[in-house]
């Protein structure tokens, strides 16, 4: 249709709700799904790790600074210029009688019980969807069996990310919108007047 067009795009947990979403039903149309560095197989091994990796990180901190300190120098994210724009949103300051601090916005563990019910069957629900679909990975190690016979089976696009960490958006950011781009274009998801003239992935409905 003449509409606008309608690209999910989720990373890590962002991911399985983006695919979610799109197999609910509640959207009219979806013209394209981006979901980076997730696999059901891989997040289910390391969701018994989540817990804890949760409750040994601080609880809050002194600055903005010390927070992108702390989060740089535990190697979860290298790009420490990405690091700087994406912490703070995750921060509230918080004024009390020993002073001000700033502590997380959200508190993940909140979500522990729906943890599991948002990766099982994610792989089948990705392969589900209806439209060109991109898989962007910090290694094609993190593959499961369903999704590797799927790639191989050409039912979606899989772009390896080599020398970035779980947050590949934030390791390589311009590596990343690039690959988006190319795929929307390719697909003709969005017009790309300078962009290379590519045959568009095929789409397995």
């Amino acid at each position: 249709g003449g509409g606008p067009k309608v690209v999910l795009v989720g990373h890590s947990m962002g991911g399985a709700v983006a695919v979610n979403l799109a197999n609910s039903g509640r959207l009219r149309h979806v013209d394209g799904l981006v979901v980076l560095d997730v696999v059901e197989g891989t997040a289910l091994l390391n969701l018994p790790h989540m817990t804890s990796f949760i409750q040994n990180r601080p609880t809050s901190f002194k600055s903005l600074v010390a927070a992108v300190d702390y989060i740089h120098s535990r190697g979860e994210i290298k790009n420490r210029a990405s690091l700087e724009i994406s912490v703070p949103a995750q921060l509230v300051k918080v004024d009390d009688s020993a002073g001000s601090a700033f502590r997380w916005r959200t508190n993940l563990l909140d979500t522990e019980p729906h943890w599991r019910g948002w990766f099982e069957g994610m792989s089948g629900k990705f392969l589900a969807v209806k439209a060109p679909k991109l898989l962007m990975l910090a290694g094609v190690d993190r593959m499961d069996r369903e999704l590797t016979i799927a790639q191989m089976q050409g039912k979606f696009q899989l772009r390896n990310m080599p020398g970035a960490g779980h947050h590949i958006h934030e390791d390589k950011p311009k590596e990343t919108a690039d690959a988006i781009a190319s795929f929307l274009g390719r697909n003709g998801i969005v017009d790309l007047p300078n962009g290379p003239k590519l045959p568009p992935f095929p789409v397995h409905r």
